[in-house]
């Protein structure tokens, strides 16, 4: 079967793995993986050397069959003789606002109270830190304190590609190792008038999950809606060591 899928969620596995999820025309989350291994690779978000699947791309995927694996009740197996398609890429800010706001969710315990979904989109209220930055081993962490519509708050880890890449051309373009930014700090950065999370369970072990920050979306957008191919780019021209 076809679905045609608006991505909310392109985000960073392990090695060159990727994982993408986002709503169909339905208004249902899906989450296309690959049976061995689950993830997809990054040359799957590729047609030549064009992206056609980041954030806020349409994108047209054959689906085999559905895999629930609970709480991941999201998942579908992607068809391994048909290549995704891109629709179209959505720019336009009202346009984006609209389609976030139609399907947010009350909070973070709504998505993931009772483990029978991995996958949601909050709204949020406040943000209170970003930290970002390179360990002594060259690992990038990743992470932002926030408090959703319900004010509880949170500091989860984010794996969304754009957002890596906006953040580590950030740090290297200021000559840096890590940051930390407070509320004051990010607003004056990213310009923001609405923020919102995508978020997705992680599968730790067979019995623990880990709640993760995989799409951040600001109004307007804090890239000025380039890929993360480009984003990437633009990180890497930047020669500095870290």
């Amino acid at each position: 079967m076809k679905k045609r899928i608006t991505i909310l969620a392109n985000t960073k596995r392990k090695g060159d793995g990727v994982c993408i999820a986002g709503i169909d025309q339905d208004g249902s989350w899906i989450r296309p993986v690959k049976v061995d291994g689950n993830y997809l690779e990054k040359k799957d978000l590729f047609s030549g050397n064009n992206v056609i699947i980041d954030t806020f791309y349409e994108v047209d995927i054959v689906l085999d069959r559905y895999i629930p694996n609970p709480p991941n009740t999201e998942d579908y197996k992607i068809s391994d003789d048909t290549k995704p398609e891109l629709v179209r890429k959505i720019l336009t800010d009202n346009e984006r606002l609209k389609f976030l706001d139609k399907f947010v969710d009350p909070c973070v315990e709504d998505i993931f109270n009772g483990g029978k979904r991995a996958l949601g989109l909050v709204q949020c209220k406040e943000i209170i830190n970003v930290e970002a930055g390179w360990c002594s081993d060259g690992k990038f962490y990743n992470t932002i304190t926030f408090k959703d519509n319900s004010s509880k708050e949170y500091t989860l880890s984010v794996t969304d590609l754009r957002w890596a890449a906006f953040k580590k051309h950030f740090i290297k373009s200021n000559n840096l190792q890590s940051i930390q930014l407070n509320n004051r700090e990010i607003i004056k950065l990213c310009k923001p008038e609405s923020i919102f999370f995508s978020l997705g369970l992680a599968r730790e072990t067979d019995m623990k999950m880990k709640e993760l920050i995989i799409g951040v979306f600001t109004i307007p957008d804090y890239a000025e809606c380039k890929n993360f191919q480009d984003l990437q780019l633009m990180e890497k021209s930047i020669n500095v060591a870290v």
